[in-house]
């Protein structure tokens, strides 16, 4: 009896596929460099997304007038599992972390700049707010501690030590800094949640004119999507870990960089008093090598386990609608989902919206 493909073992031409999606803005530039049709590209687009496969668009949210942070506090179920249909906008990641029996929330989010500690105080979490000066994310055409094994990737964490050496420590920025306006704003939304949206069928949907939008894509927005990054939505999966490390004074940037090398790391940040925070699924023998790099790194001074999430990270994208004013976001649709949280609101109209990333 013939054992089953495993899902997200990749053939050599899906993997050039692959490939090419970080640099590409187009089906047409994948074909290009992946050397095969664009019908085929489209075709195996769909089923590698059936099989698991995710592409998301990765802005500068800097340069758009945000800043990035991240909290960690003691568990809140309203704001991890709010009322359908609110949103919480400007969380753009969230995780259960499960330490024993008792459980903490970790939210990564992008905030109106200068409102950070405002921001902090209508969430209204009993947690410490840290500023993220870098995140690093893997990719899939650079990352140097991925290998293949019958077509599945690998973190191969043995390398750790070696890259560490030489590794670039920096992360791509736009030219500019622009504030969006409310056509930007569902335009950046759309491509964080899939940088290769057909947009003609959704502008159809919400009215809004395809020379506009086209005019905005190119002038606002295209200019702040630095890549694509590629998610593997695992059918049965190790759980995910959350781990703090705190590196030599100055190497902070070039560990989460380095780390963030390996397919099992979701995400690597560094915050602002030099800790670097990562999320990583792992295989048990993954985690063997991975905790005994940690060890033996001289540039890491010590790390913990935070503790274990057994659920996927919720995502979401940057929120979208009348979240701008004339010269800066503004917190006011955090203001309403907060209201609608406490009053457990299921029917809302809303002047904003925020995508879920499956």
């Amino acid at each position: 009896m013939m054992r089953a493909r495993n899902p997200i073992a990749l053939t050599d031409t899906e993997y050039k596929i692959l490939l090419a999606i970080p640099r590409s803005r187009s089906y047409a530039e994948i074909s290009r460099t992946s050397g095969v049709s664009i019908s085929y590209v489209s075709r195996k687009m769909e089923e590698l997304y059936g099989r698991g496969f995710r592409v998301r668009g990765v802005f500068d949210l800097e340069a758009l007038g945000l800043s990035r942070v991240t909290i960690l506090s003691e568990f809140d179920p309203e704001i991890y599992s709010p009322p359908s249909p609110v949103r919480i906008p400007y969380i753009l990641r969230m995780a259960r972390v499960w330490r024993g029996k008792n459980s903490l929330l970790f939210i990564y989010a992008a905030v109106p700049q200068g409102m950070e500690e405002t921001f902090g105080d209508i969430l209204g979490l009993e947690g410490m707010l840290r500023r993220v000066e870098m995140t690093a994310q893997w990719r899939i055409d650079t990352g140097r501690l991925m290998e293949l094994r019958d077509g599945i990737p690998f973190s191969n964490y043995e390398r750790l030590p070696e890259i560490l050496d030489y590794v670039e420590p920096y992360e791509p920025s736009a030219n500019e800094s622009r504030v969006p306006d409310t056509i930007d704003t569902w335009l950046i939304a759309t491509l964080m949640k899939n940088p290769f949206s057909k947009l003609a069928g959704i502008l159809s949907q919400i009215g809004i004119k395809q020379q506009i939008a086209s005019y905005h894509l190119s002038r606002h927005v295209q200019q702040f999507l630095l890549y694509n990054v590629v998610r593997i939505k695992y059918r049965v999966h190790p759980p995910y870990r959350l781990i703090i490390a705190r590196p030599a004074r100055g190497e902070e940037k070039r560990l989460a960089k380095a780390l963030a090398e390996a397919p099992a790391i979701y995400e690597a940040h560094v915050l602002e008093d030099g800790s670097v925070v990562a999320l990583h699924r792992t295989t048990k023998e993954e985690e063997y090598w991975l905790y005994g790099s940690l060890i033996d790194l001289g540039v890491v001074e010590d790390y913990e386990e935070v503790g274990l999430v057994l659920e996927d990270p919720k995502a979401f994208t940057t929120p979208y609608g009348d979240v701008v004013t004339e010269k800066s976001w503004t917190l006011d649709p955090l203001y309403m989902a907060m209201r609608a949280i406490k009053k457990k609101k299921r029917r809302l109209n809303y002047s904003f919206g925020v995508y879920e990333l499956d």
